[in-house]
């Protein structure tokens, strides 16, 4: 805990609120969540979820390319990009977190996500997870634990052989 990960966009954030004088329990009433969530972001423990990147720029007074760029200098992106910003500022694992071998899975659960047009923070919401833990996996980051195959098969409509020989195969040498 306490670990800063998202040093640049918590700088950002803390110079937007300071800025614009935020409090910080009336920003997070404003873009509707607890003044916690707003104490990690600006610690840089935590990232906002995609879907609230919007509720964010609109406190902010200010677009949401600009909340995904300050996130993009942390080495987060989106899921899907926004459609007026760049496919370059997907979400790429950071220096030495994950070799090519372990983004197979990755790889893929992009993919599908793109496909139905979704966030990791829908897929989450789909499977009852938190969206810090599907953006890991989105990212390459993290694998799912094995209990999590059967949930993440059955929704994207593909055998639990299909999802395990993903993961076990990006993380074997």
């Amino acid at each position: 805990m306490g670990h800063t990960v998202r040093a640049e966009f918590a700088e950002w954030l803390r110079a937007q609120l300071r800025s614009q004088g935020w409090m910080v329990s009336d920003f997070a009433e404003q873009v509707g969540v607890r003044p916690s969530a707003v104490y990690r972001w600006t610690a840089g423990q935590r990232a906002p979820t995609d879907s609230q990147i919007d509720k964010i720029a609109a406190a902010l007074k200010t677009s949401r390319e600009e909340v995904w760029e300050a996130l993009a200098r942390s080495g987060i992106g989106p899921s899907t990009p926004p459609s007026a910003a760049p496919a370059a500022r997907r979400a790429e694992p950071r220096a030495g977190s994950a070799s090519s071998r372990d983004m197979r899975f990755a790889e893929w659960l992009r993919a599908r996500l793109a496909e139905r047009g979704w966030t990791s923070g829908s897929l989450a919401r789909r499977l009852d997870l938190d969206p810090v833990t599907v953006r890991a996996w989105v990212t390459g980051t993290r694998q799912p634990a094995t209990v999590q195959f059967p949930r993440i098969a059955e929704t994207f409509d593909v055998s639990v052989d299909t999802v395990r020989d993903l993961i076990v195969d990006s993380g074997s040498a």
